[in-house]
């Protein structure tokens, strides 16, 4: 079963990277998409494009501060789960359960560290260690 909880957190560090990049791309997209329709705003004179493109701007900022929020945490319980910490399995549970409504890798990664952690033989594994 160790090779499925090395495994498992190399799951958990791909699902946060790929949550990081996915924030990055957001965060690049709206910023430039606000960036543009205020500029064109400014040079029209048009205060409600204006506007457009700093809601634009603020929706951006705000999913990818979401998505900041969601993958740091990936990436402490892949930490966890490779040094075996006592809290490892509990934390990778409920991350696990969060990111079963993320479709379609969020809900594999989620099943299989639901699958993965629930072992008896799992818990023994990570029981004793009190290292953080």
């Amino acid at each position: 079963m160790s090779r499925y909880i090395n495994l498992l957190g190399g799951l958990w560090v791909a699902w946060g990277l790929f949550q990081a990049m996915i924030s990055v791309l957001i965060f690049g997209l709206f910023g430039s998409m606000g960036s543009l329709l205020a500029f064109l705003g400014l040079a029209d004179g048009d205060g409600e494009l204006v506007m457009a493109g700093g809601f634009y701007a603020c929706c951006g900022t705000s999913v990818a501060v979401f998505s900041v929020v969601m993958w740091i945490p990936c990436l402490i319980v892949a930490m966890g789960i490779f040094r075996r910490s006592s809290w490892a399995p509990i934390a990778a549970i409920i991350l696990g359960a969060l990111s079963l409504s993320s479709q379609p890798f969020g809900l594999f990664v989620g099943i299989f560290t639901l699958v993965v952690m629930l072992d008896s033989s799992v818990r023994a594994e990570f029981a004793g260690t009190g290292t953080m």
